[in-house]
């Protein structure tokens, strides 16, 4: 809906008052006044309702991905601690090499024995947490153990605390 502009509004309002008797151009004026108030209520409120609508949708979108997150196991049967033979690289080399390419800085790095790296993310980007995870699930052979994801006030940013481990050897790499 195309709301006319405020100043023709005004224009017409002021021509129409020069027709009129002096008794019948003060009530017309205060119509006017009412209506172009009116107008321009609705020209600011139209704007920021669809920007609150979209808001409120990707709000509904992180909620929703935040719910999926939390679903999983906390502990996969699938994810076993491989052979201390393995000549992989460490996981601390490859979260180091890989999280840039993501945007991801850790707070916190704690291995936890060879075999399992506990980290802590501030005010990371949903998104590409995700596709940071699948990168080193499908890459590396790096999968997750423990997880914890807590929204941050920011739309689509979490804090994490998550503990990876090697689920299975990369190809090419024999133990």
């Amino acid at each position: 809906m195309r709301l006319p502009e405020a100043g023709s509004v005004w224009r017409e309002l002021r021509a129409a008052s020069r027709i009129r008797s002096a008794g019948q151009q003060a009530p017309l004026m205060q119509t006017g006044a009412a209506l172009l108030f009116c107008l321009l209520m609705l020209n600011a409120a139209l704007p920021a309702q669809r920007w609150l609508g979209a808001q409120r949708e990707a709000h509904r979108e992180a909620r929703a991905l935040l719910s999926r997150v939390a679903a999983l196991p906390r502990q996969p049967a699938a994810l076993q601690p491989p052979d201390s033979a393995v000549t992989a690289p460490s996981l601390v080399a490859v979260v180091n090499q890989t999280a840039p390419e993501f945007d991801l800085v850790f707070g916190d790095f704690r291995p936890e024995g060879d075999a399992r790296l506990a980290l802590d993310l501030r005010g990371a980007d949903f998104d590409a947490l995700l596709g940071w995870l699948a990168s080193l699930e499908r890459q590396h052979g790096i999968g997750v153990s423990a997880v914890d994801v807590r929204p941050t006030d920011t739309p689509g940013r979490v804090d994490v605390g998550l503990t990876v481990m090697r689920a299975q050897l990369p190809q090419g790499i024999r133990q």
